[in-house]
């Protein structure tokens, strides 16, 4: 999986026993390995510069990692700030 060239949008899903790991790339490539989530995609909205909107697709473990590390910033933010 570690050599697999990409297109933009473009996912691997690997299994080995209840392992998952997922590879993924929108502007850059990256991998994830999880033991919790489904090799599944979710539809989310992505505002580009003017305003404009597209929707595009995301292995929905990428999508929860980025979901949960939203919040582990926000909280490193505040821990700092006091």
């Amino acid at each position: 999986m570690k050599n697999e060239s990409l297109s933009r949008g473009q996912a691997l899903f690997s299994w080995k026993e209840e392992i998952l790991q997922v590879k993924f790339r929108d502007t850059k490539c990256g991998h994830i390995i999880m033991t919790k989530y489904e090799a599944e995609f979710v539809q989310r909205t992505r505002v580009l510069k003017g305003g404009k909107k597209e929707f595009i697709k995301k292995p929905s473990p990428i999508q929860r990692y980025n979901e949960q590390m939203g919040a582990v910033d926000l909280v490193e933010h505040l821990l700092r700030a006091n």
